[in-house]
């Protein structure tokens, strides 16, 4: 009798698990959230739509259900394109639709900016809103109708003289998009230097999207994933952005997700070589862009790339030093400017840290100088404004400066310009022991849930019970991640707010 038991039991789990795998893989890959109106019915520029590119009967006949699309003005000639081409491939049950809004950023900028000299050619592909990231046998004719539209596309431009005539194509590729772009060098017939940027967006690179009991779909990934770790792939410039496991940014939140969207457009100009008016054939200026947007971005839109390491300080303007280790200014109207200047302690490396936050856009917000002998106020300041990064919400456009002080032992002073605005202000510097702000968290496993179900699933833990109202930064490291399956929800709770900060 208790063998039986044990037997149906055993049976019990294992269908419980199975039917957990099933519900997973259905959500996954038919329970996204709907979209709020279906992409037909987005109108993301008024003067902007699809135009579908005739192909050769040879390339119909072979892809019947694949299709190729220019997205731009209806007055526009085919025969007369001459800016820098983009091919969007699309993930996923994705389709060429995805890659409006996209499209839409880059014509806003080069119209806002008033450039003239170069502007950019979207075109997207459509393979019917096949499952991609379930089915591995439609990445080859994916991947083979890819490279066909790469060639019609700079067939485009063969009227062109040389000094326009694009060489390449840029590719974006969404989700399974992007790897359909990295198989492309597989092909023996694929020409490579028809394709010197790729940019993937949150494509599973390592792995498929959900378990493989697809052969073709594991010797997709083991070939792809085999040939660009041996190959030197030096022409090629690679982006990969939200890369991961799991599909992060999924169909229609593509689509409409701005900041995404923008941030991507604007890294997009930046990497244009004003010279050429093409992409940058220089692989670390194209990364640095691409870094700057999604990574360092110091504040202004678009990047700047010269930052003066050394920055002079003004004689007129007033010297302020600060004893506390901690300055907060918030104003609505500064009527005249100054330099806030924080003596930094002396101690051993890497004890402290400093950090400094502003809303302003300034090249030279922040730094540090060292003070000699008598000396009451420095000439020149370090300029520490190109380590900045957005903070989120980024709309707000606060930036924020964090060093160790194994970066600043050369330093005596901690240095904040407060400029002459009109606007409101946010300016905010710190100097903190690394040891009183850094806290571990092990986060619920599956071991716990074992365990203690009902209260690993339910209970909510308090990682730091109270912070303190002159502490503006802690670092909490979360460990015990060991599956994608582990998601979790981290509160922060107001229990007791401070009034409004006094500028000075």
């Amino acid at each position: 009798m208790a063998r039986r038991e044990l037997t149906v039991i055993k049976g019990t789990f294992l269908l419980t698990l199975l039917l957990i795998f099933f519900v997973a893989c259905y959500v996954h890959l038919f329970g996204q959230e709907a979209s709020e109106c279906d992409g037909n019915d987005v109108i993301i520029n008024a003067k902007l739509s699809f135009h579908k590119i005739k192909l050769a009967s040879s390339i119909t006949d072979k892809f019947p259900n694949y299709k190729l699309f220019y997205y731009g003005k209806e007055e526009n000639d085919l025969r007369k394109l001459n800016g820098q081409p983009i091919l969007f491939i699309p993930g996923h049950s994705g389709s060429h639709l995805d890659v409006a809004g996209l499209g839409s950023s880059l014509h806003r900028i080069i119209k806002k900016l008033k450039i003239t000299t170069f502007h950019f050619d979207v075109f997207a592909l459509d393979f019917n809103q096949e499952l991609s990231g379930f089915y591995g046998g439609v990445i080859k004719p994916q991947t083979e109708f890819s490279q066909e539209c790469i060639d019609q596309v700079l067939l485009l431009y063969s009227s062109r003289n040389n000094n326009i005539k694009p060489e390449s194509v840029v590719i974006i590729g969404h989700h399974m998009g992007g790897i359909v772009a990295r198989s492309l060098f597989l092909l023996a017939s694929f020409d490579r230097s028809s394709v010197q940027t790729i940019v993937t967006l949150a494509t599973p690179h390592i792995f498929p999207p959900v378990a493989v009991f697809d052969s073709v779909m594991a010797s997709v990934y083991t070939n792809v994933n085999e040939y660009w770790a041996k190959k030197m792939l030096d022409a090629v410039v690679f982006i990969s952005i939200g890369g991961g496991v799991n599909n992060l940014i999924d169909r229609q939140q593509f689509a409409k997700v701005d900041k995404v969207v923008t941030e991507l457009a604007r890294a997009l100009y930046d990497t244009v070589d004003k010279k050429s008016n093409r992409i940058s054939a220089d692989a670390s200026h194209v990364h640095s862009s691409f870094q700057y947007h999604f990574e360092k971005n110091s504040g202004p839109v678009y990047q700047k790339m010269n930052y003066d390491l050394m920055t002079n300080i003004e004689v007129s303007i007033p010297w302020k030093v600060k004893k506390k280790k901690t300055f907060k200014f918030v104003e609505r109207n500064v009527s005249a400017a100054s330099y806030v200047v924080m003596t930094m302690a002396k101690v051993n490396a890497p004890n402290y840290g400093f950090l400094a936050l502003t809303n302003i856009d300034d090249p030279s917000w922040v730094g540090a100088c060292t003070l000699n002998g008598k000396e009451v106020k420095c000439k020149q300041m370090g300029n520490f404004a190109r380590y900045a990064n957005l903070i989120p919400p980024t709309n707000l456009n606060i930036k924020m400066v964090m060093l160790n002080s194994d970066r600043l032992d050369m330093f005596t002073h901690w240095i904040i310009r407060v400029p002459h605005s009109s606007q409101p202000m946010l300016m905010m510097m710190e100097m903190y022991k690394l040891s009183n702000r850094t806290t571990t968290h092990r986060v619920t496993s599956l071991h716990d849930v074992i365990l203690s179900p009902i209260q690993s699933l339910t209970e909510d833990k308090i990682i730091i019970n109270t912070t303190r109202s002159s502490h503006l930064f802690y670092n909490i490291s979360l460990s015990g991640f060991v599956s994608i399956f582990q998601a979790y929800t981290i509160k922060f709770k107001c229990v007791r707010c401070g009034g409004r900060s006094e500028g000075e």
